[in-house]
C-alpha cells in the first residue's frame, strides 16, 4: 500500500473524540488507527501473542519494518483508550 500522507483531517479529529468514525485511504495515520480498533488487534491482545492475521495487517502497513509499526499501534490504541476513559461519565 502506498501512503500520501502521514495524518489528515481525520486523524485530527480522532484526538479529541477517539471513536472518531471516518478514514481516509492512504493516510498511514488512519491505517494505523483502524488497525488499532481491529478484531485481529484485540485477538492478540487477548491471547498475549500477535496472531498471523494481525502481523499481516502490520505488514500491509510497515512493510519491513512492522515490528516498529507494532509500537505504534498500540501507542494509538492506548491514546484512544485513554481519551475514552476521560469521557466515561461518573456514576
Amino acid at each position: 500500500m502506498t501512503y500520501d500522507r502521514e495524518t489528515c483531517d481525520h486523524c485530527g479529529h480522532a484526538m479529541l473524540a477517539p471513536n472518531w468514525p471516518l478514514y481516509r485511504a492512504q493516510c498511514k495515520g488512519c491505517a494505523i488507527r483502524a488497525l488499532a480498533s481491529s478484531p485481529s488487534f484485540h485477538e492478540s491482545s487477548k491471547k498475549g501473542t500477535m496472531t498471523q492475521t494481525y502481523k499481516d495487517g502490520l505488514e500491509t502497513i510497515f512493510g519491513k519494518e512492522w515490528l516498529e509499526g507494532h509500537k505504534l499501534v498500540k501507542s494509538e490504541f492506548d491514546r484512544a483508550k485513554a481519551l475514552r476513559d476521560e469521557h466515561v461519565p461518573s456514576a
